[in-house]
């Protein structure tokens, strides 16, 4: 007995099907990798500088902002649409860049904690080489403990990095792996350190 022709009017609903499971499953990986870039926030995004600011409230994430400088808590709050806060511990200068805010239930215990430097990557934002601490520099690719600890301890020695070049200068960094590093690290607050000095000194000897 020969076999049954295929009915068409069975298939094309079966292929209907079959698209919408695709059109699912592509979507549910683009949103994963979305989160994986960013995941730790659940807000509203504004701005696109290098001084970033999350602001969390009762443990939730109300917004991150990405400002080209440093800004007061009103800025922050009105940026994001969230309620002022009358005589907040924040209130009264500027923020440093790179820290979330901790909103708590009573203003005066508001509170500033660092953003990590993983966070920051994962956010496709640069790490500032001036400002970064040992831990924060092995989030960048080809930088492990070791080396990063070297890192802070030269520019602790001998003064803030005026360029990202200038990392060249420490064992384990040649031309090779600093272009793999540079796409992850800027030196802005360099005129914001002190030892300068003693680098200018270190380059000028023979």
């Amino acid at each position: 007995m020969s076999p049954a022709p295929n009915n068409p009017r069975l298939v094309a609903p079966l292929h209907g099907l079959v698209i919408i499971a695709l059109a699912a499953i592509l979507l549910d990986v683009f949103k994963s990798a979305a989160d994986l870039r960013f995941p730790f926030s659940s807000g509203s995004d504004v701005g696109r500088g290098e001084c970033v600011y999350q602001v969390f409230q009762d443990g939730v994430c109300r917004g991150t902002l990405f400002l080209d400088d440093q800004v007061e808590l009103r800025t922050i709050l009105a940026l994001l649409g969230i309620d002022q806060r009358t005589g907040s511990a924040l209130a009264e200068r500027r923020l440093r860049c790179n820290c979330a805010l901790k909103l708590g239930g009573d203003p005066l215990q508001d509170r500033e904690d660092r953003i990590s430097g993983r966070q920051l990557v994962c956010a496709g934002k640069r790490i500032d080489v001036n400002a970064a601490d040992a831990d924060d520099l092995t989030a960048i690719p080809g930088i492990g403990p070791r080396l990063s600890a070297r890192i802070v301890t030269y520019r602790n020695q001998f003064g803030s990095f005026q360029t990202i070049q200038d990392l060249r200068s420490i064992p384990g960094i040649g031309k090779k792996k600093l272009a793999a590093m540079e796409p992850y690290l800027r030196a802005k607050s360099a005129a914001g350190h002190s030892g300068d000095s003693g680098r200018q000194a270190r380059s000028s000897s023979p």
